[in-house]
């Protein structure tokens, strides 16, 4: 696998805390420990080289700053859970929330062992604010639409272009009103007394009148009714043939 890009220390992917909270993460001893004693520095007092070193708590700057430094990005955790299968992981140097938040995504369990109860309690408050942004993120796998749809209802989040139109043109049309159809203008109508001269409305034809509805037929009177029918073509057919008959007879007694 590889190569493997480490984020940027400014970027949005890594943890981030002030230093003063940072500090809590790694406890009192700190992850910085001095060794040999403080440099000397020709023009460097030995307090400057103190505030510098962070071994007093004066002068602790406020801006965030990374928590672990040179951490694996989380396209790695995701890659060594799919290519080997992996299907518990027991982290014995938990750091950052990367490889937690992949075993959430993949469902299986995780175990870290972490510095201090401080740093368990920020990385569990940092992976529930990243599993609420999944979930109100439609591209994660993790989304949850009715979520997203109530949250957006009460104004907690930023409603789309298209829902916002929407329930504008809900708000211009209030429930229970239909809206008013543009008709053409209507012909004055003439008064009886003074002499009607519009043509009287034509009936419509057979053609013209729409189709009437028949009740279905159960299968017996569709069997009566076929019945009934041949009968009446047998009839049709005898009469016909007797009336041949009898037009034969009649010309031949006039020829005679």
């Amino acid at each position: 696998m590889g190569p493997v890009a480490l984020p940027a220390f400014d970027s949005d992917s890594v943890w981030k805390l002030p230093a003063k909270l940072k500090k809590e993460v790694f406890g009192k001893a700190g992850a910085k420990i001095l060794v040999g004693g403080l440099p000397n520095i020709p023009g460097v007092s030995a307090e400057e080289l103190k505030k510098l070193s962070g071994q007093t708590k004066d002068d602790i700057p406020t801006a965030p700053q990374p928590v672990f430094y040179h951490e694996w990005p989380l396209s790695l955790h995701e890659e060594l859970v799919h290519s080997y299968q992996l299907r518990a992981i027991y982290d014995l140097c938990s750091g950052g929330p990367d490889m937690p938040m992949t075993c959430i995504r993949n469902e299986i369990p995780y175990f870290g062992l972490t510095l201090t109860e401080s740093h368990k309690s920020m990385l569990l408050a940092k992976l529930e604010n990243l599993v609420w942004q999944a979930m109100t993120d439609e591209s994660d796998q993790l989304h949850e639409p009715n979520l997203t749809d109530l949250m957006k209802e009460h104004g907690i989040l930023a409603a789309d272009d298209d829902e916002e139109e929407e329930k504008r043109g809900k708000k211009k049309q209030p429930k229970g009103r239909k809206p008013k159809k543009r008709n053409a203008a209507k012909k004055p109508k003439a008064n009886a007394g003074e002499g009607d001269e519009s043509e009287p409305k034509s009936e419509p034809t057979d053609d013209e009148q729409p189709p009437k509805k028949t009740a279905k037929k159960t299968k017996t009177e569709v069997e009566k009714s076929k019945a009934a029918v041949l009968k009446k073509i047998d009839a049709l057919v005898g009469n016909k043939k007797g009336k041949n008959l009898e037009g034969e007879d009649s010309k031949s007694a006039d020829d005679e």
